[in-house]
């Protein structure tokens, strides 16, 4: 049974508040800001539109 097969790593998430959550929210907008950015024409463009959209990089 599933349960019985994973029990002590279910165990394990209810004793310790570690979350994979933050981590794949920015895999989520990494695609989709790839997706909206599919024609430009070289990678450090894509790189500074993931670093504006994450706020890494504020413009004066």
């Amino acid at each position: 049974m599933f349960l019985n097969k994973y029990k002590q790593g279910i165990k394990n998430a209810f004793k310790t508040n570690y979350s994979n959550g933050p981590l794949e929210s920015l895999n989520n907008n990494i695609k989709i800001i790839n997706r909206i950015a599919h024609g430009y024409r070289s990678f450090l463009n894509l790189y500074a539109r993931i670093y504006l959209f994450q706020g890494l990089i504020l413009l004066d």
